[in-house]
């Protein structure tokens, strides 16, 4: 286990130094490793690292020929709305998963701007509603219309979890 995040380390510190100087880079090694990193983030469990990595590219991209930020913001939302959290309340337990892919979405914004594109995409894929009715507050609440003072398991009110139950994954 040492090995493999010793690894990772060195990957990261290697590529984010390669980040950093993308701009005076030839684009055809760039493009080559960005797609490499773009194409896990169709893989279940990216790690931590990952989300870093990827939010490094996301800051040094400075034109749609080295990472198309639309297409991206797509591809993360889908994500956001089918990927099921493993938090659990209660627990400390972060989804690193979760927690990369909102911070995507947010680096994403904050690259490009609340513009008439990314408001697009938004609404066509329902992230408002993804965010407040399913990552933040629960979306399946059901009221007792009888008197519930007895408290029997039928009149409880049932609530469906939330995706963000840690404070990491509800910033």
């Amino acid at each position: 286990m040492k090995k493999q995040r010793k690894v990772r380390e060195e990957f990261f510190i290697t590529f984010d130094i390669f980040a950093s100087k993308a701009k005076s880079a030839p684009t055809q090694p760039f493009d080559f490793v960005t797609k490499i990193i773009l194409s896990n983030l169709k893989i279940e469990g990216p790690s931590s690292q990952f989300f870093k990595l990827l939010g490094r590219l996301i800051e040094e991209a400075n034109n749609e020929k080295v990472i198309d930020l639309y297409n991206l913001f797509s591809q993360v939302i889908e994500r956001i709305k089918s990927h099921e959290s493993t938090e659990m309340k209660g627990s400390p337990k972060q989804d690193q998963t979760l927690i990369g892919l909102l911070k995507t979405a947010i680096k994403i914004i904050e690259k490009e701007g609340v513009n008439e594109k990314i408001i697009e995409i938004a609404d066509k894929q329902s992230l408002m509603s993804e965010l407040f009715n399913k990552c933040l507050f629960p979306d399946n609440i059901e009221i007792p219309t009888e008197d519930v003072t007895h408290l029997t398991p039928k009149s409880k009110l049932s609530i469906s979890g939330n995706k963000c139950k840690t404070e990491e994954s509800r910033k």
